[in-house]
This record gives C-alpha cells, structure tokens and sequence, in this order.
C-alpha cells in the first residue's frame, strides 16, 4: 500500500486531487483509507466508514451528543468514564461529526480504536452512540 498522497494540501482535497497525484493503489479501499487519512491527519483512531459515506447525514437535528461509553472488556479491571461531545451544525453528516470528535480530542484508549459510525440512541432525539470495533 502506498499513502505517498498523505503530503498533499489538506484544504483542497477531493478524489480528483489524489488521482492528479498518480499514486499507485492496489485497489479502490485502498485509495479510500488514503483519502479518508489526507482528510482527518490529526483522527488519534481509524476511520472505517466508507468514503462514499463521509458526506452522509447522520441528523437533521442542529445539536446533537456522541457518547463514547467505556464498557467493553478492555476496561474490565480500570472502569473509564464515560464521555461526552457536542456536535452543532445544520445536517449534520458523517465527516462533520468526525471532525468535531478529533477537534475536541477524541482518543479512545483501548484496542477499539475503528470509528464504525453513529447510531442514534432510544427514546432521545439527540443522544447519539459512538460505534468503535477492533
């Protein structure tokens, strides 16, 4: 695999851009785990949602809650607390709730470090759960 593109100007990126670039993939999840790296540089944990997903709407809600829950069996001795961050924003999509997550420092600490995707909590309109797999 070859993430040669990942010196590309952050600002401007778009698929086009990284095709400009000539970087050789071995196939198209790779160009994708590229592109999704060039733009989140600074995500402390992977990003497993499909490219074509990124621009997805999670909510037409203007504010919502992730919450990352510390409970999996990597805590079974030292419980963590769990945490809460604030998204707000009009249509709220898959790109712009990972960029709010890793603006406000979100870094799990356990081996599940794979962003999956939200998934909205019942019986609240606004509570949504951070998935994370391994």
């Amino acid at each position: 695999m070859l993430y040669t593109a990942i010196k590309m100007e952050y600002s401007r990126l778009d698929e086009y851009s990284v095709d400009e670039k000539r970087v050789e993939y071995e196939n198209k999840c790779d160009k994708e785990i590229a592109l999704i790296r060039i733009l989140f540089p600074k995500a402390k944990f992977t990003i497993s949602i499909d490219y074509d997903e990124l621009d997805k709407v999670i909510t037409r809600e203007q504010s919502i809650i992730a919450i990352q829950r510390y409970d999996c069996y990597c805590y079974n001795k030292n419980k963590q607390v769990t945490e809460y961050y604030h998204i707000k924003g009009k249509n709220i999509t898959n790109r712009y709730a990972i960029q709010c997550l890793i603006e406000q420092g979100f870094e799990p600490k356990c081996k599940h470090s794979f962003l999956e995707g939200f998934t909205k909590m019942k019986n609240s309109s606004f509570k949504y759960e951070i998935n994370m797999g391994s």
